[in-house]
């Protein structure tokens, strides 16, 4: 049977495959969000992994969207447990994410250094996809952890879902006008579509790892 709880999912995991140092299976309970007006939230831009090392020449043959840096930008609280993850990894979904948060301050992060370089943010626009445009995607956040759905297009339109229970994000999902439906499990390489996931979710919730 199916466990739709993502805390109890990563708690299993963990007791199977990771202890403390005196022999006990970890303990993990859910990492909440920072509290409004606090904390920092640190954006990155980073180079898709498999291109580093690519050199000019070989970088002619291969389309632009393959080259497109990763953003991604987490929200933390210094000394405390709480974050949130950014769900979208386009630059524009990232500040978008971004500018929502109710965060203390943003910096963006120079990438292979600990230098932080203080920005601000422009107002959100606040703005869904338009219906029957844009991705949504159901992923594992292993750092809360729960299940989290994002509706996103390639400009600022953002829409999202979080909950321990994979059935609200997925019921969330089927009711939104995407133009495609997704979901992805830890483990797994690639996309299932979300209606094969839906009739068959024994088959694709894989043991995470």
């Amino acid at each position: 049977m199916a466990e739709w709880s993502a805390l109890k999912r990563w708690q299993a995991h963990l007791a199977g495959h990771y202890v403390g140092e005196d022999g006990r299976p970890l303990e993990l309970t859910y990492t909440g969000d920072p509290e409004p007006g606090t904390g920092k939230i640190h954006i990155l831009c980073s180079p898709q992994p498999w291109a580093e090392g690519v050199g000019w020449f070989d970088r002619k043959h291969v389309p632009d969207f393959l080259l497109r840096p990763m953003w991604s930008a987490t929200w933390t609280a210094e000394g405390r447990r709480e974050l949130m993850h950014c769900p979208v990894t386009h630059k524009r979904g990232v500040y978008e994410w971004a500018a929502r948060q109710p965060a203390a301050e943003a910096v963006e992060l120079i990438e292979h250094t600990s230098e932080e370089v203080p920005i601000e943010l422009p107002p959100p626009v606040n703005r869904t996809p338009d219906p029957g445009c844009g991705i949504l995607e159901i992923t594992f956040d292993k750092g809360k952890p729960h299940w989290q759905g994002a509706w996103y297009d390639e400009y600022t339109g953002l829409a999202t879902k979080v909950s321990d229970d994979l059935r609200e994000v997925v019921q969330w999902a089927q009711a939104q006008p995407a133009e495609r439906k997704v979901f992805y499990d830890v483990g797994r390489s690639g996309p299932v579509e979300l209606d094969k996931f839906v009739a068959n979710p024994d088959r694709y919730l894989h043991e995470p790892f």
